[in-house]
């Protein structure tokens, strides 16, 4: 679900109204049987921050991509945690996005 939107979002000539790709995840979740209360575009925000961080991204380089500071960085998008199947399937999404090798640390 997560990468159709994606590949629609990036084809556009320009990004979504909020409203719209709010619409749009909503309506995703709803046809997948998730309750979409409180789905919105911060949440796709807040997904990648949290993954990045979980993959082991320098913090200073996902403030500087997602224009936090650390503290709101810490407060509102760093608070997930994952098993270890969800951080390979994290880390192998984040690598097919190319995120990795222009973020990464190592």
């Amino acid at each position: 679900m997560f990468s159709f939107a994606l590949k629609n979002f990036w084809n556009e000539r320009r990004p979504p109204a909020e409203q719209n790709w709010n619409h749009v995840l909503q309506k995703y979740a709803s046809d997948v049987s998730i309750n979409p209360y409180g789905i919105s575009a911060k949440t796709t925000r807040k997904t990648i921050e949290s993954w990045l961080v979980a993959a082991g991204v320098v913090e200073s380089r996902i403030c500087l991509r997602q224009g936090h500071n650390s503290l709101v960085s810490m407060r509102h998008y760093q608070n997930l945690s994952f098993s270890d199947e969800e951080l390979k399937d994290v880390k192998k999404q984040l690598n097919a996005w190319n995120m990795l090798q222009l973020t990464a640390s190592h």
